[in-house]
């Protein structure tokens, strides 16, 4: 809830975020309130005890982090990174957040409604290294390639079909917004 001229209103949604969910501190979160004011709020107990928060953040795999403490996700990610990489095959399309690139150049970037709308670019899993616990994934429309890890691939890289309200990056507003790496 939130405190508005001495009155409370319930929030009705969160539509949006800034910042880096694995650095808590730098997030903020763009939030509907059921009188139709958007407030951005930052991450804290204010927002991360509501019902609104858990269910913005459930279906993503990046955001879900935020239900668990630091320490849980470090040691999963530890733990999941010694294990082989099977949820991906090489030749594998997928379709990565450009957030994933930094938070401040995401932000520098000027997309329209960036701190509610997701863009992505598609990427393919191309070689795994000989241990199989990394797998090379390349972005063909900017012309940028990376290793990356099975903790990477759950929480930014197991994307395979957009949802309605995501938008995928195509030739002219990789051109228009200079999105590249």
């Amino acid at each position: 809830m939130a405190q508005h001229q001495m009155q409370q209103y319930t929030i009705n949604k969160i539509i949006g975020y800034l910042g880096d969910p694995l650095k808590r501190t730098t997030l903020i979160f763009i939030v509907l309130f059921d009188d139709g004011d958007v407030v951005e709020i930052p991450y804290g107990p204010d927002i991360n005890s509501t019902e609104a928060f858990e269910s913005f953040c459930r279906f993503d795999p990046l955001l879900s982090t935020l239900l668990s403490t630091a320490k849980e996700n470090k040691e999963h990610e530890i733990r999941i990174n010694k294990t082989k990489i099977t949820m991906v095959k090489e030749g594998t399309e997928v379709f990565v957040n450009i957030r994933v690139f930094g938070y401040d150049w995401y932000a520098s970037k000027n997309l329209p409604d960036f701190k509610i709308t997701n863009y992505f670019l598609k990427a393919k899993y191309t070689k795994f290294s000989l241990d199989q616990l990394s797998i090379l994934l390349e972005y063909e429309s900017i012309n940028y390639k990376h290793t990356v890890t099975h903790w990477f691939i759950i929480i930014h890289g197991s994307k395979v079909k957009l949802d309605r309200d995501d938008v995928l990056l195509e030739n002219n507003m990789i051109k228009k917004y200079e999105i590249n790496k």
